[in-house]
């Protein structure tokens, strides 16, 4: 049997397997020999397949925590997975943002978004709430969805981050980190 904690990292938009966020995960998990890292790089403006692609991840690669990140924590909560997930930054509603993000969104990709949030919020249930924790920039230049995040899953699971910009720093990572990954393991052994 394996006892290493599997952490998979979702990017967010124009992004990659390589970003800076993903290689600062590594950094802090690097710590732990019983940890590892997972990271893909996922075409996020394809919601279906991101999807499906990271429940496949999760499945084959035994991912017990999910960190995902801005456009990708979107797609993250879609997932149907019960796994406990990090958000950091979420782009809880793109449809009503993807403007500030992306250089020409259209019509049909927003709808489609829309569709998804409305599923996606509709079947927010007890586990979803109890382990699903996000963290919020204080500054962030793009969005800030923590008032819907607080009113959709527990309150007592989302953080302020002083300062933080909608990328954040190392000590700022590893701030929720810090405060987020205990929960997480012990959701992971409860259930």
């Amino acid at each position: 049997m394996n006892d290493k904690m599997k952490i998979l990292y979702v990017h967010g938009y124009g992004s990659n397997k390589d970003s800076h966020t993903g290689q600062m995960l590594k950094k802090y998990f690097g710590g732990m020999p019983a940890a590892e890292v997972v990271t893909e790089t996922f075409d996020l403006e394809d919601g279906q397949a991101t999807i499906a692609r990271i429940g496949r991840i999760v499945t084959e690669e035994g991912i017990q925590i999910i960190v995902a990140s801005s456009l990708g924590a979107f797609h993250t909560l879609a997932l149907d997975a019960a796994v406990p997930k990090i958000l950091i930054n979420p782009c809880m509603r793109p449809s009503l943002v993807m403007d500030n993000f992306m250089d020409s969104p259209n019509e049909a990709l927003k709808q489609l978004c829309e569709k998804v949030e409305n599923h996606t919020y509709a079947r927010v249930d007890e586990y979803a709430k109890r382990h699903t924790f996000a963290a919020f920039s204080t500054n962030d230049e793009l969005f800030s969805f923590k008032e819907l995040f607080d009113s959709l899953y527990d309150p007592a699971n989302s953080l302020s981050i002083p300062g933080g910009k909608h990328h954040l720093d190392y000590p700022q990572i590893a701030l929720m980190l810090d405060t987020f990954v205990p929960q997480c393991k012990q959701d992971t052994h409860a259930d």
